[in-house]
C-alpha cells in the first residue's frame, strides 16, 4: 500500500481515470431515474385509461336504468380510497346534469387524465349514454419516482465503491507491483555492467521501463492493448446480458401483476353481470306485485306467478354470486394453493347445465343459443368450479368472436367417455371460424383480435392454465374459417392429487 501511495503512475491514473468513472455513473443514475418516471408516467397513463373502461362498463346498466343511487354508489366507491383527482359523469341529454366527484378545474400542477363513452347495446343498436372522465396528479408519480432515488444512488454508490476497489486492487497487483519488480531486476542488470540505450525519456515508472527495454516495451504495450480490448469486449457483453436480464426478469413481474388483475376483472364480471340483471329483474317484478297488492286486485294466480319468479330469480342470484365467490378465492389463493376450490363427485351434464342456466342473461338479448347435448351419465371425481369456469370462458369466447351480430348462431356442448378412463368434452359453433395464422396463438396470454371490442386475450390463457393444472388433462382447438370452431378438452374422470398436479 505504502509504493501504492507513494508512486506517481498512481496518481496520474487517479487522475484520468476516475473523473470519467464518476461521470459514467452519474449519466447513469440520470438515464435510470428518467426511464423511471417515464415508465411511472405510462404505467400511470394505462392504469386510468383501463379505470375509465372498467366504469364506462359498469355504470351502462345503471345509466340506462336511471338508477341514480346505484350511479352515485359506484362513482363514491370509485373515488374513495384512490389518488384521483376528479371523477366527471356527464350524460348524453341535457336535462340531467353533470356528476362531479373532486376537483376538475383550476387543477395546480401536472396532472393526467383519461375519458370513455358510456354505451349500452340492445339488439344491434348501440345506444351513447354519456362519457366518464377521471384525472389524477401527476405529483403521485413523481412523490414515487423519488422513493426510488434513495435505492438508485445507494445502489450506484455501491457499485462505484465497487469498481474503485476492484479497479485499485487490480491496478496494484496487476501493474504496479510487476513494474516494482522488474526495476528491481533493471537494478540487478545495472549492477552486473550491462548498458542499454533508449531514445524514450519519461519521469515516471513506465518511462524509466522504457528507456531500459524499448522494443521489449513495445511488444509488451502491444499486448496489454489487446488485452484490454478484449477485456473492455467481455465486459461490455456481460453489461449487456445482465441488463436483458434483469429487463426480463422485470417484464415478467408485470406481466404476471397484470395477468392476475386483468384476469380477475375479466372473470368476475360474468357472474357479477348476471347477478345484477336478475336482481334488477326482481326489483321490477316486485313493484308491480305491490301495485297489485296496494289496489286490491291481488289474485291467486299473481301471488303464485311471484313466488315462482322469486324463486328461480334467487336460485339465479345465489348460484352466480356464489361463483363470484369462489373465483375472488380462487385468485386470491392461486399462488400458494391450487386446490383451494372444493373437490367432489359430480355429474358432468348437471355441471354444464348450472353453466348453461347462469350464462342465459347473457344470451338473452341476442340471436344466438347454447344447448346441452349430453345424454349419457358421466361421474367424475374433480372439481366442478374449475370446470365450469372453462366452459363458461369458452362459450363466452364464442360469443364475442364467433358471431356476426345480424347473424343467428349456435354453440353445441357433446362429451364421450374415453378408454383411457378420461372425458373428451367439446364446446363447438357454426360461427365465422379463426385464421390459420391464429389459430397457434389462441391460448396465448393477451392474444386477442378484438381489444377494445369486448376480448381481453386472457380467457382461453386462463382456461389452459386450469385445464393443465389443477384438473391434470389437455385443450387444444380445431377450426375451419366460414365452418366454425370446436375446442376439444380431454381430462381424467379422477383427477390427479395436489402433488400429482404440482
Amino acid at each position: 500500500m505504502t509504493l501504492l501511495m507513494k508512486s506517481r503512475l498512481t496518481r496520474r491514473y487517479f487522475l484520468h481515470i476516475y473523473p470519467i468513472l464518476t461521470l459514467f455513473l452519474c449519466l447513469f443514475v440520470l438515464v435510470l431515474l428518467y426511464q423511471e418516471s417515464e415508465n411511472k408516467r405510462e404505467n400511470k397513463q394505462s392504469f386510468l385509461q383501463n379505470n375509465v373502461q372498467q366504469l364506462s362498463r359498469i355504470l351502462s346498466e345503471p345509466l340506462w336504468q336511471y338508477s341514480d343511487n346505484v350511479i352515485n354508489a359506484i362513482v363514491d366507491s370509485a373515488f374513495e380510497g384512490s389518488n384521483l383527482l376528479c371523477i366527471k359523469l356527464t350524460y348524453e341529454d341535457s336535462v340531467r346534469e353533470p356528476l362531479q366527484k373532486g376537483q376538475c378545474a383550476d387543477v395546480e400542477g401536472e396532472f393526467i387524465s383519461a375519458d370513455f363513452p358510456i354505451v349500452y347495446q340492445v339488439s344491434d343498436r348501440v345506444f351513447i349514454l354519456g362519457n366518464i372522465y377521471i384525472s389524477s396528479r401527476f405529483d403521485y408519480v413523481f412523490s414515487d419516482t423519488i422513493k426510488d432515488i434513495k435505492y438508485i444512488l445507494a445502489v450506484s454508490m455501491m457499485i462505484y465503491l465497487v469498481l474503485a476497489f476492484v479497479t485499485l486492487r487490480t491496478f496494484h497487483f496487476k501493474l504496479l507491483m510487476p513494474l516494482y519488480d522488474f526495476l528491481k531486476s533493471i537494478d540487478r542488470y545495472k549492477l552486473t555492467g550491462e548498458r542499454l540505450t533508449v531514445d524514450y525519456k519519461s519521469d515516471d515508472e513506465l518511462g524509466e521501463l522504457i528507456s531500459l527495454y524499448n522494443e521489449g516495451l513495445k511488444k509488451q504495450v502491444q499486448i496489454e492493448n489487446d488485452l484490454l480490448q478484449a477485456r473492455e469486449r467481455a465486459e461490455e457483453t456481460l453489461n449487456s446480458l445482465k441488463a436483458t436480464q434483469a429487463e426480463l426478469i422485470q417484464a415478467e413481474k408485470m406481466a404476471s401483476l397484470g395477468g392476475l388483475v386483468a384476469g380477475v376483472s375479466h372473470e368476475i364480471n360474468t357472474p357479477l353481470g348476471n347477478a345484477i340483471t336478475v336482481s334488477t329483474t326482481l326489483m321490477s317484478k316486485t313493484n308491480e306485485f305491490n301495485e297489485y297488492l296496494v289496489s286490491g286486485k291481488i289474485k291467486r294466480s299473481l301471488l303464485s306467478d311471484y313466488v315462482n319468479n322469486m324463486l328461480e330469480g334467487c336460485m339465479i342470484l345465489d348460484r352466480n354470486l356464489q361463483r363470484a365467490s369462489g373465483l375472488i378465492a380462487h385468485f386470491k389463493q392461486l399462488a400458494v394453493d391450487q386446490t383451494s376450490m372444493s373437490r367432489r363427485t359430480f355429474e358432468l351434464k348437471d355441471t354444464v347445465d348450472d353453466v348453461i342456466i347462469s350464462l342465459k342473461p347473457t344470451f338473452k338479448n341476442t340471436p344466438h343459443a347454447v344447448s346441452n347435448e349430453i345424454k349419457d351419465v358421466i361421474s367424475l371425481d374433480s372439481y366442478p368450479g374449475p370446470l365450469g369456469q372453462v366452459l363458461t370462458n369458452i362459450i363466452c369466447n364464442a360469443l364475442v368472436h364467433a358471431f356476426q351480430d345480424d347473424v343467428a348462431g349456435r354453440i353445441t356442448l357433446t362429451a364421450d367417455c374415453m378408454a383411457s378412463n378420461s372425458v373428451r368434452i367439446v364446446v363447438s359453433d357454426d360461427g365465422v371460424g379463426v385464421k390459420p395464422e391464429d389459430i397457434s396463438h389462441v391460448f396465448d396470454p393477451f392474444y386477442s383480435t378484438r381489444f377494445g371490442q369486448g376480448g381481453s386475450g386472457l380467457g382461453l390463457h386462463i382456461c389452459y392454465n386450469l385445464v393443465t393444472g389443477i384438473l391434470g388433462g389437455k385443450i387444444s382447438m380445431e377450426s375451419e374459417v366460414g365452418v366454425g370452431s370446436r375446442v376439444i378438452i380431454e381430462i381424467p374422470l379422477v383427477a390427479p392429487s395436489k402433488y400429482e398436479v404440482s
